[in-house]
């Protein structure tokens, strides 16, 4: 019988039992890498630290120490696909932020918190991004 140990059960031992099942549901999913979102204006960035950087080089740009400032910027990762010579791309490294100093140096910079967040495929990307074209990622502690 499927009731069998449920004999002695209350309603309001189901309620209690649904309310946390309830409550156990609707908790906020802690971050892997305790990371907090953090919301500037308009922009949501993925921690405090890289939403502090952003500040940071926000007053740069402003001082005209910096210029081209942009977040997220994509770049492609290639590979050759076929006997002639044509290159495919095969994924993207997203930075967290790239501008150009007063020299005209491209800088493209990553925010980590340590180092659980530099993963097998981060690691993977940046040493393919710097193969590729050369570009050093910048990370910020």
């Amino acid at each position: 019988m499927s009731t069998r140990g449920w004999e002695h059960i209350t309603h309001a031992d189901i309620a209690v039992m649904k309310f946390q099942a309830e409550a156990q549901a609707n908790r906020a999913k802690r971050s892997k890498y305790r990371n907090v979102k953090t919301v500037i204006g308009s922009e949501t960035f993925d921690s405090k630290r890289e939403a502090d950087h952003w500040l940071q080089l926000q007053t740069l740009a402003q001082n005209g120490q910096i210029s081209q400032l942009r977040r997220q910027e994509g770049f492609d990762l290639l590979c050759p696909a076929a006997p002639d010579g044509s290159w495919r791309v095969v994924a993207r490294y997203i930075a967290d932020f790239a501008f150009i100093d007063s020299a005209g140096k491209l800088h493209v910079q990553d925010v980590k918190g340590g180092q659980a967040t530099k993963t097998q495929l981060y690691r993977l990307k940046a040493k393919w991004l710097y193969l590729q074209t050369g570009i050093e990622i910048e990370e910020i502690q």
